[in-house]
């Protein structure tokens, strides 16, 4: 994680120092410098992808079901930039399989779906294997519970340097 960290800050550091030379601008307090020396002045804070990198972290949950019945949940992607491209369950029906299990959380990042992985597949990819679960009466998911929310702390060793990013329609 600490290298891929580094990677991207030094990918950062250089982009920013050439736009600021491609628009004329010679700012001499921002000089290049070692990123090495400005991520270990910092704290990393990866409690989310401790959450990825421990099998104990994955729940296998079972659901018992009705043929045709609706598993009811409604999912939404994990977004750019998340640790594991995948589907977060953002709203469950209360008629549904998934919410009267009470196995099941808003915010569980899925896995797996009887074995399928939903790593990286496109979300209407996932949605269409959801609705295909209504002939099934048991249904296996993995997931790793992820708290909805992430907070992100960025230390700075000095407020000269700028943060670098953005954000776009909330994310």
């Amino acid at each position: 994680a600490q290298l891929i960290a580094q990677s991207i800050g030094q990918a950062f550091s250089i982009a920013y120092l050439e736009f600021l030379k491609e628009n004329g601008i010679d700012d001499p307090s921002v000089a290049e410098m070692d990123y090495s020396e400005v991520l270990n002045s910092q704290e990393i804070y990866g409690d989310d992808l401790m959450l990825f990198s421990k099998k104990e972290c994955e729940k296998e949950i079972l659901i018992e079901k009705e043929r045709g019945e609706i598993m009811g949940i409604v999912i939404v992607e994990s977004g750019w930039g998340s640790l594991i491209p995948t589907v977060v369950i953002a709203n469950m029906s209360p008629f549904g399989a998934a919410a009267r299990s009470g196995k099941l959380n808003i915010g569980d990042q899925i896995m797996t779906i009887n074995g399928v992985s939903c790593v990286g597949l496109p979300l209407a990819t996932v949605q269409q294997h959801i609705k295909s679960l209504k002939t099934q009466c048991l249904v296996k998911f993995n997931v790793v519970s992820c708290p909805p929310v992430t907070q992100v702390i960025i230390k700075r060793p000095d407020i000269k340097y700028q943060l670098g990013f953005s954000v776009q329609n909330g994310t």
